[in-house]
């Protein structure tokens, strides 16, 4: 089995809307200037703006996540916020300017440049349907580094966030990416940045196609988890436990288990944050009619076997918050259907479909 590991950095708490605003001024860290045009946002939602001719910002009905702050040549910076905290208080966001990288950039001919952009494009992008009527508008920004990993990456970066027009879904959306490495010998890949989108209006199309996009997903399912509803989302999850006592060639036999919600589901010391721990794997089976389908070139015999996915992790339990998002993702494998999902895919943390 071929183990794609699919980082999308999402930091989230807890969130609640109110009539109010989340105002402040980004200034240069080192001189106090005012820097005019930065972007302003709440990470992996549509909610954002742009500072002013002053450094001055303000946001309408903010919520619980991460603030970023990000201006070209300058290190971006990560607020965590509480929307109760901050009543009639100002933020001061202080950029510092990036220092000059450490990391060598790779002078590749051109047919190299544009092979290792098309790797970028399509894993970004995803194998599904909606990934081909994606554009990554601006992928010539994309640069490329030597990796610290070895010579058999391919490693990615971008000054500029990467500006990706969703036609089905109906959202333009901005992705800062920090880190991409792909391997193409044995097909893994990594990334992960921030995201913000932008709402291009809520057509019977695009609802009906997020909505598709919803049902049967990740999202859906560790949403399913922390309600206790999975059997009525159509969900039949098994917990499989490794048997040590036999091992065949470079495989453990297995035992599946029914999983159980009341053992494998903790909350965490963080309102609002959940612990979910199993053994080896789990496999989730999504019964209904699944409405993303790949697209041509990517169909599998693994994955038309069945609408399965397997989740693996890195740690003893993954965090995830209330609205079913994992808080690093850095620490979940991924194989099966949903490895084929990706930024045409996305949906904000705030998305409910339609009831």
């Amino acid at each position: 089995m071929i183990r794609l590991l699919l980082f999308y950095f999402c930091c989230f708490y807890s969130s609640s809307l109110f009539s109010q605003a989340l105002q402040g001024k980004i200034i240069d860290a080192e001189t106090g200037k005012a820097l005019s045009g930065a972007s302003i946002y709440i990470n992996n939602t549509s909610i954002g703006t742009m500072s002013d001719s002053t450094g001055s910002f303000q946001i309408l009905n903010p919520v619980n996540g991460d603030l970023i702050a990000s201006y070209i040549g300058y290190e971006r910076t990560i607020t965590p916020i509480q929307i109760l905290n901050f009543s009639d208080k100002n933020f001061l966001l202080q950029l510092y300017k990036k220092q000059q990288s450490l990391e060598e950039v790779l002078l590749i001919n051109d047919a190299t440049r544009a092979k290792y952009l098309s790797y970028v494009k399509k894993i970004l992008l995803g194998k599904t349907e909606e990934a081909v009527h994606c554009r990554i508008e601006n992928l010539k920004d994309v640069y490329f580094v030597s990796s610290k990993d070895g010579d058999e990456f391919i490693t990615a970066r971008a000054e500029k966030p990467l500006k990706i027009y969703n036609k089905k879904l109906g959202y333009n959306i901005q992705f800062d990416l920090v880190d991409f490495e792909y391997n193409p010998y044995n097909g893994s890949y990594s990334y992960y940045g921030f995201t913000v989108f932008e709402n291009l209006g809520n057509s019977k199309k695009h609802l009906k196609f997020r909505e598709n996009s919803y049902y049967g997903s990740e999202l859906q399912f560790f949403r399913s988890v922390i309600s206790d509803s999975l059997i009525e989302n159509g969900f039949t999850v098994w917990n499989i436990v490794a048997d040590s006592s036999s091992k065949g060639y470079g495989n453990y036999k297995t035992i599946t288990e029914p999983f159980n919600r009341f053992k494998l589901l903790k909350k965490d010391t963080t309102d609002g944050l959940y612990q979910l721990y199993w053994n080896v794997e789990l496999r989730i089976v999504y019964n209904k009619k699944l409405n993303v389908f790949l697209n041509r070139e990517s169909f599998s015999p693994l994955i038309l076997h069945g609408n399965i996915s397997r989740l693996e992790k890195v740690t003893k339990y993954i965090l995830i918050d209330k609205y079913g998002y994992v808080i690093n993702p850095m620490h979940l494998y991924k194989s099966g259907y949903w490895s084929m999902y990706s930024l045409a895919n996305m949906l904000p943390f705030d998305y409910q479909p339609s009831p």
